[in-house]
């Protein structure tokens, strides 16, 4: 299906060859040397490629909601990433195949290995413990006078571009432009005013790059393989969470499908402090076909017996094949739309107001949680010290850098003489976002004196 590529198409292929983007790009050579015996497109390798980078392994500890580690039962990132990028690649699949061809006029259409690709790369940047650490890194940051600040698709596009390793004698994993704009969720830089305030998706360190990955990109409109990535996102972060905290026990699914006080309660909620829901929505209904579906096993407390596991893994399979627009008798399916800038993928409200719901379920129950909010606030002064001493070992008098562990002591080092502060600052950063939690744990005990550790345990190797 990915080889079904136009002459139009070819283009997104970006530094294959500079003939295939109409413009010269200096920067990027053709540096894949794809060998005779090697019959994957461009976007398969990218895509292989992402799957093998020490910043994708990364993941398997690193947060989705609850602390990695914790218990089996909860998505890590890593594992959140997969799903998403299986997710869209068959929502791709089942577009292109249920698409008129007449769609597809001067479009390619999506390419599931772009999205899958994209998915893969989406979550790169996280910092250890999640959305917490996030947003105080991005306080970190913009205090030592760093107006970008941190966010971690931005991180996670400066990952792909500049710091994840492939070969050496170039930055990054060399990806195509179609991969590259697949991953820009937010395609715009930071902004003091309106949507860019809140999410950005590129860093000006990396403005070449980004200038090559939207270069054929109008506006700032998500790309067809953005789009749908982002919605597998959604669904996989609704569906898997609420079947994740279900089993723990921490989320009482199974009151929430009784007409009991915790539904009455959580359609307070919705009501009173969300905007989920449309003049011809209804959630209660929504919450009612759900109990209608789900067999009586499913109605009672999660007790780990393997017929109730196997219904829930039934529900969450039906859920998802839901929201991949698969025929409906109550709803019109997912479709690709002509736009004015190529390809749109339009999701029936219906389906938006639905997942949102579930994903307002968990933030209700989990992420309100006080044990939860406990552990956060110490994993925020874990990042904070953390960042803190650093940066003060990080300036070109600092005393006491050996702590700052190579290759970042070494990149560093070589700003002593012309560096900025926004440079050392960016370094400290992806130091930060290379640690799992474990290792930012080990790290922050060993500086902080609690557990010095032996001379022949290195934290990051």
């Amino acid at each position: 299906m990915d080889r079904n590529i136009s002459k139009f198409g070819r283009a997104i292929l970006g530094r294959l060859h500079p003939a295939l983007s109409g413009a010269k790009e200096p920067r990027r050579n053709d540096r894949r040397h794809r060998g005779e015996s090697d019959q994957r497109t461009a976007f398969q390798r990218d895509r292989d490629r992402l799957l093998y980078t020490d910043a994708f392994n990364r993941l398997s500890g690193v947060t989705q909601v609850a602390r990695t580690g914790e218990s089996y039962i909860y998505h890590d990132r890593l594992s959140h990433s997969l799903k998403v990028g299986q997710v869209g690649r068959r929502l791709t699949e089942h577009l292109r195949e249920v698409t008129p061809d007449e769609v597809f006029e001067n479009h390619t259409g999506p390419i599931p290995s772009v999205v899958e690709a994209a998915a893969l790369a989406h979550d790169l940047g996280h910092p250890p413990f999640g959305h917490t650490a996030e947003q105080q890194l991005d306080d970190c940051v913009t205090s030592e006078g760093v107006p970008e600040g941190f966010e971690a698709n931005a991180q996670s596009f400066r990952i792909v571009t500049k710091l994840a390793t492939h070969r050496s004698g170039y930055d990054g994993l060399d990806l195509t432009r179609a991969t590259l704009n697949g991953i820009l969720k937010y395609p715009w830089a930071r902004d003091d005013n309106g949507k860019k305030s809140g999410k950005w998706g590129y860093y000006r360190t990396e403005q070449t790059d980004f200038d090559f990955a939207r270069e054929l990109a109008q506006g700032q409109q998500q790309s067809i393989e953005a789009q749908i990535m982002d919605w597998a996102d959604d669904v996989a972060y609704a569906v898997h969470d609420l079947d994740d905290f279900y089993r723990a026990g921490l989320l009482p699914f199974d009151q929430i499908l009784e007409d009991s006080e915790q539904r009455s309660d959580f359609l307070d909620h919705l009501e009173t402090n969300t905007d989920i829901g449309t003049d011809s929505w209804d959630p209660e209904e929504f919450i009612e076909s759900m109990s209608n579906f789900a067999v009586d096993v499913l109605k009672k407390p999660y007790t780990g017996d393997p017929t109730q596991g196997g219904e829930m893994n039934t529900f969450t399979s039906h859920l998802i094949r839901r929201y991949l627009g698969y025929p409906s008798r109550d709803i019109t399916p997912i479709e690709l739309r002509k736009s004015n800038h190529g390809l749109d993928i339009h999701v029936n409200s219906v389906l938006r107001c639905e997942v949102d719901t579930l994903i307002e379920l968990t933030r209700y129950y989990i992420i309100n949680n006080s044990a939860l909010m406990a552990q956060q606030h110490g994993q925020r002064k874990v990042i904070r010290k953390l960042f803190q001493i650093l940066m003060k070992e990080a300036v070109p008098e600092a005393k006491n850098r050996g702590i700052i562990p190579s290759p970042y002591r070494d990149r560093i080092s070589e700003l002593d003489k012309t560096g900025t502060k926004n440079e050392r600052t960016r370094i400290v950063v992806d130091l930060l976002t290379s640690m799992t939690e474990q290792q930012t744990i080990e790290l922050y005990e060993r500086l902080e004196g609690t557990s010095p550790g032996s001379l022949q345990d290195r934290i990051i190797r």
